[in-house]
Order: C-alpha cells, then sequence, then structure tokens
C-alpha cells in the first residue's frame, strides 16, 4: 500500500512535469511566432524606406542628369529599357516569395527597391536621376542598393559553401 502511494504521487508529479513542459514550448512557440512575424514585417518595411530615401535624395539633389541609358552608359531604346526593368521587378519578387532564407531575402529587398526606384524614374522622366558623382561615374542611390543586394547574396553563397 505504501508503494501504491509513493507511485501514484510519481505519476501526479510526471503529469504536472507534463503539463509543465507544455506549457513551456507553448510559450515558447508563442514567442517564435512573434519573432517571425516582426521578421516578416521588417523586410517589406525596409522595402518603402529604401525607396523613400531614394526617393527623396533625388528631390533634394543639387546637381541632377537624367541618364536615358543603362549602367555605364550603354545607351538601349526606352521601351526595351523599361521591359527589361519590368522583368526584372518580377523576377526579384519571384525569388523573395520563393526564398526561405532571410539573408537572401534581405538581399533581394534591395535589388527589388533599387529596381522599382529606378523604374518609377523611367516612367516619370523617361530616364534614371543620377547625382552622385564619383570619378568617371555618376549614379544615384538606387544603384547603390543594388551593389550592397548582390554583395549581401553573394557574400551569404559564399559563407554557406565554406561551412
Amino acid at each position: 500500500m505504501v508503494k501504491c502511494r509513493y507511485m501514484v504521487k510519481d505519476m501526479v508529479k510526471k503529469n504536472e512535469g507534463k503539463k509543465n513542459k507544455d506549457k513551456e514550448n507553448k510559450d515558447k512557440k508563442k514567442i517564435l511566432n512573434k519573432k517571425k512575424i516582426l521578421r516578416e514585417m521588417f523586410l517589406p518595411f525596409l522595402f518603402f524606406v529604401l525607396i523613400l530615401i531614394d526617393r527623396l535624395t533625388k528631390i533634394y539633389a543639387r546637381e541632377k542628369q537624367i541618364n536615358p541609358g543603362a549602367f555605364l552608359g550603354f545607351s538601349f531604346h526606352p521601351y526595351f529599357l523599361l521591359i527589361v526593368s519590368s522583368i526584372l521587378i518580377i523576377f526579384f519578387l519571384f525569388l523573395y516569395f520563393y526564398e526561405k532564407n532571410f539573408f537572401i531575402k534581405f538581399g533581394i529587398v534591395f535589388l527589388l527597391a533599387g529596381a522599382v526606384s529606378n523604374f518609377i524614374d523611367r516612367v516619370l522622366y523617361r530616364g534614371i536621376i543620377d547625382w552622385i558623382n564619383f570619378a568617371f561615374f555618376t549614379f544615384n542611390i538606387a544603384d547603390v542598393y543594388f551593389w550592397i543586394g548582390i554583395a549581401v547574396v553573394v557574400f551569404y553563397l559564399i559563407l554557406k559553401k565554406f561551412k
């Protein structure tokens, strides 16, 4: 009879332990879900902030020029560049929604922000507003976003390869 009492106490303790673990697991899941939601909200917010920064710098730039061509002075028909820009934006959107890795998505957000902001310029001004003069090049913040996006993605892929 004494053994039965101890066995019942042990069973009650085990059940309480399971209940506490279940509660802890639920709490951890809630925290992880909140972090995931914040992480998923951060990237679209970053996208809009990046476009806003580029648009504002183009508005307030003192010396600006309209570049009807492409990067490094390559010339193409304006409609061709609009079509290529549209295809790039769709491609980056597809990659963004397909990709699960946060760092790759982070790089894609920079690529998307640069592409969309330059697309807006092409539609409004029939060219890109460039205002940063460096050596032989004239560019804008959206062009810098491209380089940052490419660097983030390439850097992550290199690190992943060596792990």
